[in-house]
C-alpha cells in the first residue's frame, strides 16, 4: 500500500461505485480517477514515502502502472488498488435508444 497522508482521503461506507451505470452516463466523459504511486526514490531517512498524484480521465483512456510497485486509484472516495504491471482499459458505454 501506498504510504503517505495526502492519499489517504477520509472513505465512505455508502454502497459501491457501479462502473457499468457510470459508464453509461452523460456524466462520463467529466468523470476523473486519481491515481497515487511512491516515486523511485523509495522512503526518505524518517521512514516516509515520496509519493506522486496525478488525475486523468476514468473512462475513455488506458490505465498502466508502470512504477516500482502497485498505485492506487481513487474515485469518488473510494481507493482502487492498481497492481504493478497491470494495464486496463476503461470505456464510456455508449447506449442505443
Amino acid at each position: 500500500m501506498i504510504k503517505g497522508d495526502e492519499c489517504r482521503p477520509e472513505l465512505e461506507t455508502s454502497s459501491e461505485n457501479n462502473f457499468v451505470e457510470l459508464g453509461g452516463s452523460w456524466r462520463a466523459p467529466f468523470y476523473e480517477m486519481t491515481i497515487c504511486f511512491q516515486k523511485p526514490l523509495g522512503q526518505d531517512e524518517a521512514g516516509t514515502c515520496d509519493v506522486q498524484k496525478r488525475s486523468s480521465p476514468l473512462f475513455n483512456r488506458v490505465v498502466r502502472v508502470e512504477e516500482n510497485g502497485e498505485a492506487e486509484g481513487e474515485f469518488q472516495g473510494r481507493l482502487y488498488v492498481l497492481p504493478k504491471g497491470s494495464c486496463f482499459m476503461t470505456d464510456r458505454l455508449h447506449t442505443c435508444s
